[in-house]
């Protein structure tokens, strides 16, 4: 009997065996098993052979060594791991709750059987079962007999345990019995972190235990586009108004490639609303995409619900030919509120599009009386890490409605984001500019001047990312009031066990964690001019006080007038409902708020310190491209540090003169309307003046994590050829996926031959781009097979396809992965990054080390090598920072 390709794929039982293997513990760093296999101690080659009685090496142990140990998970999938005969106690007795987090791998089986005997079975690609793991970091499936050159492939798990992430899709490896079950091994990283799980103590346990949850299905595999209604994005109807003139609309491929062409909106239905699609998109097999879609709208909303479909086109990838045709109903059911007034209203949701073409969620608290002369600047309020705030009223419940000034509150990508850094803080910028934009269209009277400054408040993460959006961006903030906020991840949980520290060159060290600095609020924080009130429970055992205590300690120490005071709420915990409804915090809010504020005068001398420009705004107008100037008095002196450029307004505070002095040298002055001017040093050490029409400059981002600040959706470029385009496509697609569950940030997969053939990209393609290959992606050739002197980094392919550094072959190295930053090739506002290995495994390490979650130390370059697998970031063959060219920095370089 033959089956039809739908039904071949509903014809199997999946069983995840209850009884787990667990080996463990070994101490690592928070995100440091990013740079170990995840299978760490364990060397996954297919068979795998279980040891059950052959121990590992570990010092949490007394006997210094650990074997298996044997748990169950429940029926749902619900596991805990825990280590009773470890004395916890006594290591946190010297190393604090940092000798708390450990590794363990986990093994189980996974068994599929056929309901029914296929003596016969169609020639089918492989079968796709949906995983879902909660609060593990990655999982891997691995076939019970020998496949050649078998790599096993590692997947992202919904660590953050956050909602709207979707199952991972999975491809079973070799072959299946059509007339007997199958077994696969299942491993999964236990990963414990602070930040995820926190103390145990405040369970009143000693000990630290891993919580986490395994579940699997079948997966469809037919072609079509299929609903998937939890990634929708709706904006509230305020007296028949959208609020925010975007929707969007979640759908996912089953299999095949789908772009979506055209909106149908059926007559009579949603008349008031003008609909369209924003932007052309392709969903990849497997991939989950949020539809953009603009509103037009003249005239109330009268309807209930929003209906319309949509027209997709199914190709073979890199073609334009048509293979099928698919038209995807969707009804839309929006909260219509009225016009908020004095007494009461809910916080509103918002929507807007961010990198472009993104619909973006966030809520804003209205004011109570409107503000005709649009004076009222905003409060920008940063939600704590895990944090939900669309659906739960928590957040907005804790911050009371101001009398002229809304209250915005961004969710920044997810509810962990990229703590309110990089990504997330420029969505939180960019929530501002659209809601003024949106009260433009229909409420004038409630609006706000664009490019307005805010006052930051925030709670323990957010809390942490007003201190870093004051330090980064001072000019935008009016005042910030960061609650229970900690100085950065390293100083919350040290590093002190890390791994792969034992086995790395201090001088590799260095380099790393210079990809950490960007993170380290403390380092940049000027208080001469922000007004700034911290707050802290004094019995907080999730952020210690001390945190808040070391902030105001370090303003104070510049020695400048730092107008910061702290206010400790003796005997309170990490949270309570009081900490922004006290009298102190209404006080200080009505101040700074007040249209009628009195600004102190700009100082005679401040200090601005900078490490990426990108992602710094300006201090009293000015700007710098490097570290650090203080200005002076007439004839403005500036001394510079490690600076190679700088700019400022011709209107910048204080700037009378005409005169420039720059470590001693005389320069003068040009104004010029409406531009900024900029100095830069020449390679002879000679300042030159320039006047700049825009402020964007192409420099390198300094780390790759930054890549993720996009300006638009990203573009992931795989090889064509037909033996690299399995193995590129199974990466690109692990990727977007933890893109997006990570993030929310979108992603489209194009093929090479694609990129190529591009005259001008579209400009929703120039935001950041990822190269997924080397020699075999003929788009990778075009930029790096090509002579030394037109390289435009230190990287490069040679003519038999092998990778180069520094014009010297990589290939005495065994199993490397590559990662480094490029220039992108059609965007100067953009940048671009190389994804490779010398072999599959390489890959796979190079893809599990990109930091899509922070604290993961990756400059602008690595070159990761087999021994990492077991020595972490001890296997680092080469990292650094470019120097301003794109070239290799000796003084942030490190290579073997």
């Amino acid at each position: 009997m033959e089956l039809d390709a739908e039904s071949y794929f509903l014809q199997w039982k999946l069983s995840l065996s209850e009884d787990w293997d667990v080996l463990g513990p070994f101490p690592i760093h928070a995100r440091e098993q990013h740079f170990l296999n995840p299978g760490f101690p364990l060397d996954l080659t297919v068979p795998y052979k279980h040891e059950a009685n052959k121990t590992w090496p570990s010092s949490y142990a007394d006997s210094a060594e650990v074997t298996w140990t044997k748990f169950q998970s429940g029926n749902q999938g619900n596991l805990s791991v825990s280590f009773p005969d470890i004395r916890w106690s006594y290591l946190r007795a010297t190393d604090g709750w940092a000798a708390l987090q450990h590794h363990s791998i986990l093994h189980t089986t996974l068994t599929v059987t056929p309901l029914q005997i296929t003596p016969k079975p169609p020639p089918l690609p492989p079968l796709r079962i949906l995983v879902e793991l909660k609060q593990g970091t990655f999982f891997s499936i691995l076939p019970k007999e020998a496949l050649e050159s078998f790599s096993p492939e590692w997947h992202v798990g919904n660590v953050y345990d956050l909602l709207g992430a979707a199952p991972n899709s999975v491809e079973l490896p070799g072959t299946l019995s059509v007339n007997k079950s199958t077994t696969f091994d299942f491993f999964v990283s236990g990963d414990y972190e602070i930040r995820l799980f926190g103390d145990p103590r405040d369970n009143s346990e000693e000990d630290p235990t891993l919580k986490l949850n395994v579940s699997v299905s079948l997966d469809e595999r037919r072609n079509a586009v299929v609903r998937q209604d939890f990634r929708d994005v709706v904006c509230d109807f305020v007296d028949g108004y959208a609020f925010g003139d975007v929707l969007g609309v979640g759908l996912r491929s089953l299999d095949g490639w789908w772009t979506v062409e055209g909106i149908q909106v059926p007559v009579n239905s949603t008349k008031e609303l003008g609909l369209s699609i924003h932007s052309r998109q392709t969903i990849a097999p497997s991939q989950i995409r949020v539809i953009p879609i603009s509103i037009k709208q003249n005239k109330p909303f009268t309807g209930n619900t929003i209906s319309f479909s949509l027209d997709l086109v199914e190709h073979l990838p890199g073609s334009d030919i048509p293979r099928s045709r698919a038209n995807i109903p969707v009804t839309l059911i929006p909260r219509f509120i009225p016009l908020w007034n004095a007494s009461k209203c809910d916080a509103i949701r918002a929507v807007f599009f961010f990198a472009m073409s993104h619909p973006t969620i966030f809520l804003a608290k209205p004011p109570r009386f409107s503000s005709l002369d649009s004076s009222s600047i905003p409060i920008l309020a940063l939600h704590g890490a895990g944090v939900e705030i669309v659906t739960s009223p928590f957040w907005a419940d804790a911050i009371h409605r101001q009398k002229h000034s809304w209250v915005i509150m961004p969710v920044g990508r997810t509810e962990w984001g990229l703590d309110w850094h990089g990504g997330s803080a420029s969505e939180a910028w960019a929530s501002v500019e659209a809601l003024s934009s949106i009260l433009h269209t229909h409420w004038e009277a409630w609006t706000f001047q664009h490019n307005t400054e805010v006052v930051l408040l925030g709670h323990s993460n957010g809390g942490q990312g007003v201190w870093h959006l004051t330090a980064h961006y001072p000019d935008r903030v009016r005042a910030a009031l960061p609650a229970a906020g900690y100085l950065n991840a390293q100083a919350y949980v040290p590093l002190t066990l890390a791994r792969g520290w034992r086995f790395a060159d201090p001088a590799l060290r260095m380099v790393l964690e210079s990809s950490l600095t960007h993170d380290n609020n403390e380092l940049f924080l000027t208080a001469d001019k922000v007004p700034v009130l911290a707050i802290h429970g004094g019995d907080d055992t999730n952020v210690p006080p001390w945190h808040s205590r070391e902030y105001v300690s370090v303003a104070r120490s510049w020695g400048t007038s730092a107008n910061i005071s702290f206010h400790e709420d003796e005997g309170q915990p990490h949270w309570y409902p009081e900490v922004f409804q006290g009298a102190h915090v209404e006080n200080f809010l009505d101040a700074m708020l007040d249209p009628d504020l009195k600004r102190d005068p700009q100082p005679v001398h401040f200090t601005l310190t900078v490490i990426d420009p990108a992602h710094s705004g300006s201090l009293h107008g000015w700007k710098i491209d490097a570290l650090l100037i203080p200005g002076s008095d007439d004839a403005i002196r500036v001394r510079t540090t490690n600076v190679r450029e700088f700019s400022f307004s011709t209107f910048a505070g204080g700037l009378n003169s005409r005169e420039l002095l720059v470590n001693g040298e005389q320069l003068s002055i040009t104004r010029s309307d409406d531009s900024s001017q900029a100095f830069s040093m020449s390679d002879d050490g000679i300042w030159t003046h320039k006047i700049l029409i825009s402020s964007v400059l192409s420099r390198p981002p300094g780390r790759i994590q930054n890549i993720l600040d996009t300006s638009g959706p990203l573009t992931i470029v795989i090889p064509s050829d037909l033996l690299a385009f399995p193995k590129a496509l199974s990466a690109a697609l692990r990727f977007v996926h933890a893109l997006d569950v990570y993030l929310k940030l979108d992603a489209e997969i194009i093929l090479d031959t694609f990129a190529l053939r591009q005259g001008a990209w579209p400009v929703e393609m120039k935001g950041s781009l990822i190269i997924i290959g080397g020699a075999e992606n003929t788009f990778a050739r075009s930029l790096l097979q090509v002579t030394p002197q037109r390289r435009l980094t230190e990287f490069g392919i040679g003519e038999n396809g092998e990778w180069l550094f520094r014009d010297q072959p990589l290939s005495r190295f065994e199993s490397l992965g590559i990662m480094f930053t490029h220039p992108h090739p059609m965007s100067a506002e953009s940048a671009a990054v190389f994804l490779a290995g010398t072999d599959t495994s390489g890959l796979e390490r190079a893809l599990r080390l990109f930091p899509l979650r922070t604290g993961i130390a990756v400059p602008d370059w690595v070159i990761i090598g087999l021994t990492a697998d077991r020595l972490g970031a001890g296997g680092v063959v080469g990292a650094g920072v470019w120097n301003s060219s794109w070239k290799w920095s000796e003084a942030m370089s490190w290579m073997m």
